[in-house]
């Protein structure tokens, strides 16, 4: 006798989604908080400055760039997963 699996493994990813979707929801904020923390600091205790108000070197906007870019990213590949296992289950 030859058991189907396919309601089992579509409940498992809809678990993951929902996982995927709440972590994404909730670090996110995280990281805006980090990335603007990190971005309004003029002198931090370990002597790195990173004052993008005042940034006049092309290495100073990269870095601010990139640190405002950080919560995008991390928000888009979370969501893109959710959204892979989503059709997953569609497709599956």
């Amino acid at each position: 006798m030859i058991k189907d699996n396919r309601g089992t493994s579509a409940f498992f990813l809809l678990m993951m989604f929902i996982l995927f979707f709440i972590l994404g929801m909730a670090l996110s904020i995280v990281l805006t908080q980090v990335s603007d923390d990190a971005q309004n600091i003029s002198a931090q205790s370990d002597g790195i400055t990173l004052d993008c108000g005042n940034a006049t070197s092309y290495q100073d906007k990269a870095n601010c760039t990139s640190t405002d870019s950080l919560p995008w990213f991390y928000t888009a590949i979370v969501f893109g997963f959710a959204g892979a296992i989503l059709a997953g289950i569609r497709n599956g």
